[in-house]
């Protein structure tokens, strides 16, 4: 009984090594892309392509919207922000409003951008909350959103549902796995 436990353990071991790794890029980590069809229409906007960048440095998430026109990334909006760790800030530094470009709704140059996270599951879940001060026509609002960030398809679709304070019906983004060129 003892000899055949020794010989298990190599064959065990090998293939817990061998799923490590074919599991190691199935994290939402890494570069994706937009996929309008499966979109909510309202999230896009004519000849501008939204790619998300996400990035882990040492617990800390970064998420980029790369707004990219004609293969040039011509509007950027980023977050950095430690999950389950309080609230980050960050200081709006342009009135664009990746939010909604084509509404009219601006973000309010020099206010503070709420942001706080956390893990629903490691790696593969997670939910962002921020709170932000925007310029609308009627005045200044003060607008909260949360996003859920999801992997589906085997970790080859990202999954972003998006709920606003302003607005009563959710924006389900879907990404697609992207390799950068």
């Amino acid at each position: 009984m003892h000899f055949r436990a020794i010989f298990y353990l190599p064959v065990v071991l090998l293939i817990v090594f061998a799923l490590s790794f074919t599991n190691a890029d199935n994290t939402i980590y890494g570069h994706w892309k937009l996929v309008r069809e499966k979109s909510t229409d309202l999230v896009t906007w004519r000849y501008r392509q939204l790619e998300l960048e996400i990035r882990n440095h040492q617990g800390a998430v970064t998420i980029l919207q790369n707004w990219v026109r004609r293969k040039k990334i011509g509007y950027v909006d980023s977050m950095t922000f430690t999950p389950g760790k309080g609230a980050s800030y960050t200081v709006q530094q342009t009135p664009t409003w990746s939010g909604n470009w084509y509404m009219g709704i601006l973000s309010q140059v020099g206010s503070r951008k709420k942001i706080y996270g956390e893990w629903k599951e490691q790696h593969r879940v997670l939910q962002v909350e921020t709170e932000e001060v925007l310029q609308t026509s009627q005045g200044e609002a003060v607008v909260k959103t949360v996003r859920e960030y999801s992997l589906e398809n085997n970790g080859e679709t990202l999954i972003v549902h998006e709920k606003r304070s302003t607005r009563p019906t959710p924006i389900v983004l879907v990404f697609e796995k992207h390799l950068k060129e």
